[in-house]
């Protein structure tokens, strides 16, 4: 009978409850050891076994938001670069009792399954002397972050310090995306306010 966890120069031969321990390709060392000694012997060769260690599962990234549409591609477009964009537009509204707005229209375009908190059909644009000026864009679904918010509408604020931390919303005033911005804002319009839904966007004078 042999006992292959003892090392491997050594060879275990019973005889009669008589162990025999034998090195191997030699005849020169030879012991008579009682059976129950022996096993007291592999038992402490079990003990001093080095535990397996489990390896940690190590964090992984989470990749960064989809960007459904790009604020910063379309702002400062005239309303035929900006429809080229994202097709014609379900409404034209002319402004006609803000001086300040003025000249301007308000356009609503359908962007599909959008969750139209605001807006009726998921872009509501204000034209000013001619070209996108103000931006509003309800979200696909709602964000734990303003930051995944503005990421989804294509607006990327680094590490910028929000300079307005509201309850329903967290704003930002800056050059992001090579856009120089007036306003840009995440806010909660859902029901319960915590989690952001809609992205507006204001271009600088």
């Amino acid at each position: 009978m042999l006992y292959p966890r003892l090392r491997k120069s050594w060879i275990v031969i019973a005889r009669n409850g008589i162990i025999e321990l034998q090195r191997r390709r030699t005849n020169v060392m030879r012991f008579q050891v009682p059976l129950i000694a022996l096993l007291v012997l592999m038992s402490a060769c079990e003990g001093t076994k080095t535990p397996r260690t489990e390896s940690s599962p190590t964090n992984v990234a989470q990749p960064a938001p989809k960007t459904v549409l790009d604020i910063p591609r379309l702002m400062g477009k005239s309303a035929r670069e900006f429809e080229k964009l994202v097709g014609s537009p379900v409404r034209v509204t002319p402004i006609t009792n803000d001086p300040d707005m003025m000249p301007g229209e308000y356009r609503d375009y359908k962007i599909a399954n959008t969750l139209g908190t605001i807006t009726e059909d998921g872009l509501w644009v204000r034209f000013y002397k001619g070209v996108a000026h103000h931006i509003t864009f309800d979200l696909p679904r709602v964000t734990d972050t303003p930051q995944e918010a503005l990421l989804m509408a294509g607006i990327d604020v680094g590490g910028a310090t929000a300079r307005i931390k509201a309850p329903a919303a967290d704003r930002w005033t800056g050059n992001f995306n090579g856009i120089n911005f007036k306003d840009v804002a995440a806010l909660k319009l859902e029901s319960d306010m915590r989690k952001y839904s809609t992205v507006q966007a204001e271009l600088a004078q």
